[in-house]
């Protein structure tokens, strides 16, 4: 990184000027947030489940199906991520 001086002239940010991350989530809720998550999701997968199961064909509809599969899988998508954050798996 150059800033100004002479021509050729490059100068480094030293390590203690570094700002170090802070997540957005953290970390002592990634246990809950993942239970949170995959109960959720698994409770709109057999609510998916039993809509195909006990809905006639003709009466089905195909933006309801949609909401539930996008809904469930999201949420089992985040539930995943965080239990594997949780298990100390960082990505």
């Amino acid at each position: 990184m150059s800033s100004g001086g002479t021509a050729g002239e490059t100068t480094f940010i030293s390590k203690n000027a570094v700002v170090p991350f802070i997540p957005i989530v953290p970390p002592q809720l990634y246990r809950n947030l993942a239970v949170a998550c995959l109960l959720i999701g698994f409770l709109v997968t057999a609510a998916f489940f039993i809509y195909e199961v006990t809905t006639v064909k003709a009466r089905r509809n195909l933006f309801q199906e949609f909401a539930y599969v996008v809904f469930a899988s999201g949420l089992l998508g985040f539930g995943l991520m965080f239990m594997l954050l949780w298990a100390g798996l960082y990505f």
